[in-house]
């Protein structure tokens, strides 16, 4: 089970739970969709240190087309809710019953044991999305990311744009892809401890 840490997401206590973690954004550079082992970890693990000894975000950028998902999220939620009959509702940062990975859903609904990953894109990108209408691969190894820290079965994908219809998409667990994801992301774990005990950093200091 997850322990759900319960901040609004961006503030600084969420920073703070998140810090030294591997994330579920930044699943998609441990592991390749077709669940082999990223070149690009050794950098989120490099990265995980550095916040441990630094005890702040290495970096953090927010685009402008973050900015405009933030200002409609709630409208988006609402949509979703009232369309599909959830009750999905943000969230903090979840994590893992194995310390030092976790996720941080746009909401969950625990009733039902699923969570969301909302995008409120651009009309174009929407219309990509719509168009695909199904989980952008972009995004796969996040969302299975989601399911393997909170153990649910499925994730909704949704799109949302205020002059466009929506797009919902529900996304099945994939077993055989989690095993792997977890394998990989254990390992990492494993070496940012070991780079700190290497490094001889007093993290209580």
């Amino acid at each position: 089970m997850f322990k759900h840490i319960e901040c609004e997401q961006g503030t600084d206590a969420w920073f703070k739970a998140r810090l030294g973690k591997i994330t579920a954004s930044n699943f998609d550079k441990m592991i390749t969709k077709t669940g082999k082992a990223s070149a690009s970890a050794s950098t989120i693990v490099n990265r995980a240190v550095a916040e441990l000894i630094l005890g702040k975000p290495d970096e953090f950028y927010r685009s402008e087309a973050m900015e405009r998902g933030n200002f409609l999220e709630p409208e988006a939620l609402d949509f979703f809710n009232f369309s599909y009959g959830y009750n999905f509702k943000p969230c903090g940062f979840l994590e893992s019953e194995e310390i030092g990975y976790g996720c941080s859903p746009d909401a969950l609904d625990l009733d039902k044991k699923i969570g969301l990953e909302l995008k409120c894109p651009m009309a174009h990108t929407h219309i990509e999305y719509l168009s695909g209408g199904v989980l952008p691969a972009k995004y796969m190894q996040q969302v299975q990311g989601c399911m393997l820290v909170t153990g649910f079965d499925s994730w909704v994908f949704g799109s949302y744009h205020p002059d466009i219809k929506g797009l919902h998409v529900i996304v099945e667990r994939d077993e055989e892809y989690i095993v792997k994801m977890k394998k990989i992301i254990q390992d990492c774990v494993l070496e940012i401890n070991k780079k700190i005990i290497l490094l001889n950093i007093d993290l209580a200091a």
